[in-house]
């Protein structure tokens, strides 16, 4: 079996791409077809400063007990902005983004 496949990992840590072989269908095994650098991505920087943002604006008290007790709450936000936020970014446009 020689096939291959790209996988995006998870937008949450930074979105890149992964470029898989596949080894075998029963059991399913594959392995990456190219060594990946493990740097981190301008994407994953950008989520850190959002998720640093929001602790400072909730205090870290607040955005801690937010993250463990309302954690689906957190990841709707962080997705929002990952998804729009980010996606439509445009450096002339200087407005706040509210974040749900």
């Amino acid at each position: 079996m020689s096939a291959a496949f790209l996988a995006e990992r998870s937008a949450l840590t930074g979105g890149s791409l992964i470029a898989y072989k596949i080894v075998s269908l029963k059991p399913l095994q594959v392995e990456e077809s190219a060594v990946g650098t493990g740097g981190l991505c301008g994407s994953a920087f950008l989520n850190y400063r959002f998720e640093e943002h929001v602790k400072s604006r909730l205090g870290h008290a607040r955005f801690n007990e937010m993250k463990v007790k309302k954690w689906k709450t957190w990841q709707m936000g962080l997705r929002y902005f990952e998804d729009f936020v980010k996606r439509n970014f445009n450096e002339d446009d200087d407005r706040e983004v509210p974040i749900p």
